[in-house]
C-alpha cells in the first residue's frame, strides 16, 4: 500500500508539472489513462479472477502507477531535470505551498463536513438523500474547475492588464453558462433523480435546489482563486476558505436540526456566496474591473457561442 501512495503522489506531481507548462495534451492524457487502466484491471482482477476487495485495491493503484510511470517517461524526454537546491527558492516554495495546502484541506472539509453534521443531527437515510444532492450539484463545477486548471498557469505567464482582461471575460462566461446549466437542471432535477436513483430519493430534490445558488457562487470563486494564486497570494485564498468553512459549520449547526437537509444545503450556499463575495472584494481593491461587462449579457455573447458551436461542428 505504501508503494501505491508513492505512485499516487508521483502522479499528482507530474500532472502538476504538465499543468504548469500548459501542456494540457499530456495533462489530460494522464488523467484519462489513470481511470482507463483502473477499469481494465478491475474487470480482469475482480470480474474474471474474483479477487474482490484485494483486486479492487490493486486495480485502483495500478491506474495511478501506470499513469505516473508513463507521465514520468514523457516528462524526462521533454524536460532536463535540475537537481540543484537553492535555499531561497526552497523557502519560497514551502512558504507558498503551506498556504495552498491549508487552503486545499479546508476547502475539502468545506465540501464534505456537512455530511457528518447531517448524520449527527439527522439519520443515515438523510445522509443518503443529501449525498445524492451534492453529487449532482458538484457535476456543475467540472466546467469552472477545468477552466481554473487551465487559467492558473496562463495567468502566471501574463502581464497584469492582460491577466485582468482574461479574468473579466472568463467570469462573464462562467457566470452565464452556470446560470443556464442551473436553469436546465432546475427543470429536470426531479426526472434525473428519479431516473438515476429511483423515487425513494426524490427528497434529495429539495436539498439540490438549495445548493443551486451556491454552485453559481463557487463557480466564480474557483476562477478568482486561480487569479489570486497567480498573483502569488495563497494566504488570501487560504483565509477566504477558512472564513467560508467557519460560517458553513455554524450555519449547519443552526439550521440542520430546524429544517433538515435543506438547512445543510442553504448553509453551504451562503458560505460559498460569502467566499465569492470576499473574492470580489479583493478584486475590487486590487485591480480595475468593468463590473457591468461581467454581469450583463450582450449580443456579442450569442455570436460568440454561435461561432463556438459552429467551430465544434466543423471539427467533426
Amino acid at each position: 500500500m505504501s508503494l501505491g501512495v508513492f505512485f499516487m503522489l508521483l502522479f499528482n506531481y507530474i500532472i502538476t508539472i504538465f499543468q504548469g507548462r500548459t501542456d494540457f495534451r499530456r495533462f489530460n492524457g494522464m488523467n484519462v489513462l489513470n481511470p482507463l487502466i483502473f477499469l481494465l484491471a478491475f474487470l480482469g482482477l475482480v470480474m474474471v479472477f474474483q479477487l474482490n476487495l484485494r483486486g479492487a485495491v490493486i486495480a485502483f493503484l495500478s491506474g495511478y502507477a501506470a499513469a505516473a510511470l508513463a507521465g514520468l517517461v514523457v516528462l524526462l524526454k521533454t524536460v532536463r531535470p535540475d537537481f540543484r537546491i537553492s535555499g531561497p527558492d526552497v523557502k519560497k516554495l514551502f512558504g507558498f505551498s503551506a498556504h495552498v495546502a491549508v487552503g486545499e484541506i479546508v476547502t475539502f472539509l468545506n465540501y464534505r463536513f456537512d455530511m457528518f453534521l447531517v448524520g449527527y443531527f439527522l439519520s443515515p437515510k438523510a445522509v443518503g438523500f443529501y449525498a445524492v444532492a451534492v453529487l449532482i450539484a458538484e457535476t456543475l463545477w467540472y466546467l469552472s474547475s477545468s477552466v481554473g486548471n487551465v487559467l492558473l498557469p496562463s495567468f502566471g505567464s501574463m502581464d497584469k492588464d492582460a491577466r485582468a482582461a482574461l479574468l473579466q471575460k472568463t467570469l462573464h462566461h462562467i457566470l452565464w453558462i452556470s446560470i443556464f446549466m442551473i436553469l436546465i437542471l432546475f427543470l429536470t432535477d426531479k426526472w434525473i433523480i428519479n431516473s438515476l436513483f429511483g423515487r425513494a430519493f426524490l427528497p434529495s430534490v429539495t436539498a439540490l435546489r438549495g445548493l443551486y445558488f451556491g454552485v453559481i457562487a463557487l463557480s466564480l470563486a474557483k476562477i478568482i482563486s486561480s487569479y489570486i494564486l497567480a498573483e502569488g497570494k495563497p494566504n488570501v485564498t487560504k483565509n477566504i476558505a477558512i472564513a467560508g468553512f467557519t460560517l458553513n459549520i455554524l450555519l449547519n449547526i443552526w439550521w440542520i436540526p430546524k429544517i433538515g437537509i435543506l438547512g445543510a444545503a442553504l448553509a453551504s450556499s451562503i458560505a460559498y456566496a460569502v467566499m465569492a463575495g470576499f473574492d470580489f472584494y479583493w478584486l475590487k481593491r486590487n485591480i480595475r474591473m468593468n463590473w457591468k461587462l461581467i454581469m450583463i449579457p450582450s449580443m456579442d455573447d450569442f455570436r460568440f457561442y454561435k461561432n463556438l458551436l459552429s467551430g465544434s461542428r466543423g471539427m467533426r
